[in-house]
């Protein structure tokens, strides 16, 4: 299942709203760059306009992004893993 399509049956119970959890997800990107900038290869606005289209994959950032506006911790995996808090240190 897709990353937000996940996401969505999570919080909601049903994959059907992951349009709107994209979009809440690519929202707090652009509200807060300066905390998630540091987490982008390449140029950051590129990044954010690519999330915004409907069948692009989400990634680490976007899981990252989706756990904190959900207001969940990071889950277990993450820890260990490589994966950068939104504060550019590794977990």
């Amino acid at each position: 299942m897709p990353q937000f399509a996940a996401m969505s049956d999570q919080l909601h119970g049903t994959p059907e709203h992951h349009p709107l959890v994209r979009a809440a997800v690519v929202t707090q990107l652009r509200s807060q760059p300066d905390r998630y900038k540091g987490l982008v290869k390449g140029a950051y606005d590129d990044f954010c306009a690519c999330m915004e289209k409907p069948g692009e994959c989400g990634d680490d950032v976007t899981l990252q992004v989706g756990i904190g506006w959900a207001g969940m911790g990071c889950p277990s995996a993450c820890v260990g893993n490589g994966v950068r808090s939104a504060a550019g240190h590794p977990r």
